[in-house]
């Protein structure tokens, strides 16, 4: 079994003091979050040159010993954006994130479904999810 720490731990800081955190508190697994407009990585920055920002977050997790396992990933708007454009972009972003992901030999995102829109019930908000997931 694999025990990871969240980089979602310390969110006020960047990635490097995130995983000093995490190191020093003994974990050598590491679940990355990548989410707009948060902390640590933004899988829309990651679109022009994925392999780019994988180098340089494995400088990051090697000078901490630590091993990416996963990643929580949050794209610029909501998975079930009924949104056609908002979908292809997050598809977009997503596909970067794959691209980090492998370079990296990260085996696992975590997506979230998105939420319930107001005004909307939560079937079609789920049926919104699964259209986006379908198309992913």
């Amino acid at each position: 079994m694999t025990v990871a720490c969240s980089t979602i731990c310390s969110t006020a800081t960047g990635l490097d003091e995130a995983l000093t955190k995490i190191a020093a508190m003994g974990f050598r697994e590491v679940d990355l979050m990548a989410f707009a407009n948060w902390a640590h990585l933004a899988p829309a920055e990651m679109i022009d040159d994925p392999t780019k920002t994988a180098a340089s977050v494995a400088e990051l997790l090697d000078r901490h010993s630590l091993r990416a396992v996963a990643m929580n990933v949050g794209q610029s708007y909501p998975t079930n954006t009924p949104d056609r454009t908002q979908r292809a972009r997050n598809l977009k972003e997503l596909r970067a994130v794959a691209a980090f992901a492998r370079h990296l030999g990260i085996p696992v995102l975590a997506l979230q479904p998105g939420r319930k829109e107001a005004g909307g019930s939560f079937e079609e908000s789920f049926d919104l999810a699964v259209t986006a997931f379908q198309e992913i």
